[in-house]
């Protein structure tokens, strides 16, 4: 590889990494709320809708209740929201 550029993360990780911040949710969200979050991660797998789907839930109920070492994670927010780069994975 390239000095300074990562290789492109496979769907199959990404969909690891969700449900892994998922498992984050037992106090932020309900039980309905996670199955339904669990679902948008597999049609995501699926590539029925875009990462931005499952990371924009997942953001909504850890900003409601998720634990601090949660939201420190640079995977939910890796580039500054000014620079528009979330739009485009």
């Amino acid at each position: 590889p390239i000095a300074g550029f990562r290789p492109k993360i496979s769907k199959e990780s990404h969909t690891n990494t969700l449900m892994h911040i998922l498992g984050y949710l037992k106090k932020a969200a309900s039980a309905e709320a996670r199955q339904d979050i669990h679902e948008v991660i597999l049609k995501y797998h699926r590539g029925e809708i875009p990462l931005s789907t499952p990371l924009t839930l997942l953001k909504h109920y850890i900003k409601q209740g998720g634990s601090d070492y949660i939201r420190a994670q640079r995977y939910l927010q890796p580039y500054p929201e000014r620079l528009g780069l979330a739009n485009r994975i």
